[in-house]
């Protein structure tokens, strides 16, 4: 967001003072937008009310808007480029006005005083923003990490059953083995009591 330029006009549309930004230097030659500008600002002093704020698309460049405010006895006018919003203007107005009114007079001297708070409110917009950005950043930086971790801990969880799992199936397979060995066991017993039987009854048949 940029304000590009700003112009200060009395309750008779009349044009106090007003000037360029430092973004804005690049259409303080542009005649038809000023041209433009002022058609738009007299068509909005018709309708306007106090405190209400009018917007609108510039026709001879596109890219560029216009917003219209009435705060006490001042009609403040603005050119902003496209990525500006309602909030951040009105933010601006506000100032302005707060500027304003801390004057005892106001005249085109105030020209480069207008030009330095809008320089001034530029950079600390620009300023909030990087520290928006930044902080976006830092949270996604922090987010990542946390998933990072909780996928860490998941995969030490997923790695601690793992390794119950081999344990249990260990033991599983132990019990399993025993039991065949006992089955084992009980067969040869079973074969070693027939043969008993076996050799009691050949000797007693054998005797006779």
């Amino acid at each position: 967001m940029a304000v590009l330029y700003s112009q200060i006009r009395n309750l008779n549309n009349k044009v106090i003072t007003a000037n360029y930004s430092h973004q804005g230097l690049n259409i303080q030659d542009d005649s038809n937008l000023l041209n433009d500008l002022a058609k738009n600002v007299s068509n909005c002093n018709r309708i306007i009310n106090q405190d209400q704020i009018i917007s609108g698309q510039l026709s001879v460049k596109e890219t560029l808007k216009f917003y219209v405010t009435l705060k006490g006895s001042y009609i403040l006018v603005v050119i902003v480029d496209r990525k500006s919003n309602d909030d951040t203007v009105n933010r601006y107005f506000k100032n302005l006005h707060q500027k304003i009114k801390s004057l005892d007079v106001l005249n085109y001297s105030f020209d480069n005083e207008l030009k330095t708070f809008s320089n001034n409110f530029n950079s600390n917009e620009s300023n909030i923003k990087s520290n928006l950005a930044l902080e976006g950043v830092h949270s996604t930086v922090v987010d990542s990490l946390n998933a990072l971790i909780n996928r860490g801990d998941k995969i030490n969880e997923i790695t601690t059953q793992a390794q119950n799992l081999n344990f249990h199936t260990m033991e599983m397979s132990k019990k399993v083995q025993n039991i065949r060995k006992k089955e084992q066991m009980e067969k040869y017993k079973m074969y070693v009591l027939l043969l008993i039987v076996l050799f009691v009854l050949y000797l007693i048949f054998f005797r006779k």
